[in-house]
């Protein structure tokens, strides 16, 4: 996980009128912008975002764009502008889903209750809390530091997908938490760690129907399933076949 120091600058909870529309830029510090509620669009940068519950940016200074929300349905956002204390760790701006939206939200609020009450270093330590949770602060190009390894992991799923998998443990092999593991890998691949093996399992599936002459359970067990019928549901998900559909088709 990437240690940093942050300062807390000006904040605040918002809840938008319905004329509310925001143009902002060129940032002079960072500011963390979190969506709790409501609909809109923010364009940012060439970059134009859906904003829903969950949304969550990071821009960086420099950025400038403008956001507007669904009359229908308004915005709350929780906004906090703040600096990184080292010229070391600049990270760029970043957009994120995401899905603990209460823990996050009340991180912020803590935060901003604490500034508005003159505890600065206590503003610090909430917000710093809620840029970890999210992983925004964290660059997103991938970290050539764990490239390496990464790729090993997937040439061993790939080459073995019938293998038992556990996403904390290929964290741990790298020293890393299951969470910051998760983020990086995506970053990397474009999937979770556990759709990257799911996703072996299946293309491994797909070239034995194709290519041998294994009964369906055969097939299931070779590819890492201990359940027929969960294999067969899972299949069908990602292929829109039955694995016997599958086959019959290959073989027309």
């Amino acid at each position: 996980m990437i240690d940093y120091e942050v300062k807390y600058n000006v904040g605040g909870l918002h809840h938008c009128t319905p004329e509310w529309d925001w143009r902002f830029g060129p940032m002079i510090d960072y500011d963390l912008w979190f969506v709790l509620e409501g609909q809109g669009v923010l364009v940012s940068d060439g970059k134009t975002m859906v904003l829903e519950r969950g949304s969550a940016f990071l821009l960086a200074p420099g950025s400038s764009g403008y956001a507007y929300q669904d009359l229908q349905n308004p915005l709350t956002v929780a906004a906090v502008h703040f600096d990184f204390l080292t010229d070391l760790y600049q990270p760029p701006s970043a957009s994120r889903k995401l899905d603990e939206v209460d823990f996050i939200g009340e991180l912020l609020r803590l935060s901003i209750l604490a500034a508005g009450n003159g505890r600065k270093s206590e503003a610090a330590f909430w917000l710093k809390g809620a840029l970890i949770k999210s992983g925004l602060a964290e660059s997103q190009t991938p970290d050539t530091r764990y490239a390496d390894k990464i790729e090993d992991i997937c040439r061993s799923v790939i080459s073995h997908p019938a293998k038992k998998y556990d996403v904390g443990k290929m964290a741990a092999g790298m020293y890393m938490c299951r969470d910051h593991f998760t983020r990086v890998f995506k970053s990397l691949k474009g999937v979770s760690p556990s759709e990257f093996v799911m996703r072996a399992r299946i293309n491994r599936a797909c070239a034995m129907l194709s290519v041998s002459s294994l009964s369906i359970s055969e097939i299931a067990e070779e590819s890492g399933y201990s359940s027929v019928n969960f294999f067969c549901r899972q299949f069908k998900k990602q292929t829109g076949r039955t694995p016997l559909q599958y086959r019959r088709k290959i073989n027309n």
